[in-house]
Formats: structure tokens, C-alpha cells, sequence
């Protein structure tokens, strides 16, 4: 579709809470694209943009640990890491040490955090 760059676009997005699965980090999200004249555009999902909704459950991406890791240089949302694979690494969380097993299973945030790509 060929627009004229003068056409105001207009983005109407629906944000509520997410009550369907207590394990999302955020609110769901819709929403329909507006030409000025209120035609709807239907788009290819793939090639427009990102759009991140606001996270509403920081205990579910385990926020905490992400500032105490990130502090001392390791990010605990990237599973391919050192910090999730070096078996020489050794990691702390107050006086406790944890080994990779622990840190994949209680540090690694297993829900459904995600950027939604329209």
C-alpha cells in the first residue's frame, strides 16, 4: 500500500489486564491501525515495528535478582550466557553460592516475558 506522506495514521492500542494467565510479566495488548479518513489498514504484522507493553509483574521477571546481577556484570535474561554456563563461574546471592543448575532454575525468569512485534 502507497500512502501520501501528508496522511495522518493514527495507532489505537487497548491495554488491560492480563487475568487469562497469571504467569505474563505484562498487559495485553491490541490494537488497529487508522488511516485519517477511519479506514482500518491491514498490515503485515512482520515488517512494521516493535512494540513493548509495560511490565506490570516484576516478581515474575525476576527483578530483584536482575539488579543484583547486572551490578556485578551479568544479565540474567540472556540463557546463552556465562553466568547460566561457565561451571567455573562462581556466583553468590547473599552468603549462599549457587550452582548453574540453581541459577536456571530459580534465577532464569521462566514466564512469558516478550515483546509484542506488530
Amino acid at each position: 500500500m502507497n500512502l501520501d506522506k501528508d496522511i495522518n495514521i493514527y495507532v489505537l492500542i487497548a491495554d488491560y489486564y492480563n487475568n487469562k494467565d497469571e504467569n505474563f510479566s505484562t498487559n495485553d495488548m491490541e490494537f488497529v491501525i487508522l488511516l485519517e479518513n477511519g479506514n482500518e489498514i491491514s498490515i503485515n504484522r512482520d515488517i512494521i515495528a516493535n512494540i513493548s507493553a509495560p511490565i506490570t509483574n516484576f516478581e515474575l521477571i525476576k527483578y530483584n535478582y536482575a539488579i543484583y546481577f547486572e551490578e556485578k556484570g551479568y544479565d540474567i535474561y540472556d540463557k546463552n550466557s556465562r553466568f547460566y554456563n561457565d561451571i567455573c563461574l562462581q556466583i553468590s546471592f547473599g552468603n549462599n553460592d549457587i550452582v548453574i543448575d540453581d541459577k536456571k532454575e530459580e534465577i532464569f525468569p521462566n514466564n512469558h516475558l516478550f515483546l509484542i512485534i506488530i
